[in-house]
């Protein structure tokens, strides 16, 4: 246990707010890990490569990214990394972190890529892909794909996902495109999320 956490119940003599009895060290663990959790998930960088088993494993969305930010790609943008520094434009959505994890450590379900999308004008429609930068950083594994209500911005999510097989840790990130060309689009709370 951490001296955070040691230091703030100094030796177990806190009531758990039932009976009045003591904390046991198993109980101020779970206090502890809750609070660090909290903590690592309100201060993850821009194009983080952390991996948040806890919280996939907990039913908690993953966060991909996303910002108010439109832009006019037409095609998903080519590469596995964040930034593409000979176009000087980014590869991933805007603020995005790459998600690493085993499948293995995945809980059993169904998972989706869901986030809000919005297009800049009623015939445009917006793709927003989930990639596994690892092995096929250019071809989506998912889409969430606007419709109608994409103008006024709108909840969506793809299909079910498929992980590749368990046993190696695989880096995963989100693009966004717009059709046809010239409409702009724009992609904010992208996130994985265990839905069964």
């Amino acid at each position: 246990m951490g001296t955070l956490a040691r230091s703030a119940w100094q030796d177990n003599t806190l009531p758990d707010g039932s009976d009045g009895t003591p904390v046991n060290d198993a109980e101020l663990q779970k206090i502890y890990d809750a609070v660090e959790g909290d903590v690592r998930r309100a201060n993850f960088p821009v194009a983080s490569t952390t991996s948040i088993i806890d919280d996939i494993m907990a039913g908690i969305p993953v966060t991909l990214g996303g910002a108010d930010v439109w832009t006019p790609d037409n095609a998903y943008p080519a590469g596995s990394v964040y930034f593409n520094t000979a176009t000087g434009n980014t590869i991933l959505i805007p603020l995005a972190r790459i998600w690493r994890v085993d499948s293995a450590l995945l809980l059993q379900g169904t998972y989706v890529l869901e986030a809000m999308l919005q297009v800049d004008n009623a015939a445009a429609v917006a793709h927003l892909g989930l990639f596994n930068l690892t092995d096929a950083p250019n071809v989506a594994m998912v889409e969430a794909v606007s419709d109608a209500n994409g103008p006024g911005g709108y909840i969506y999510q793809s299909p079910a996902i498929v992980f590749p097989a368990p046993g190696a840790v695989k880096n995963y990130g989100a693009k966004l495109y717009v059709s046809p060309a010239g409409y702009r689009a724009k992609a904010w709370n992208v996130r994985v999320v265990r839905i069964a």
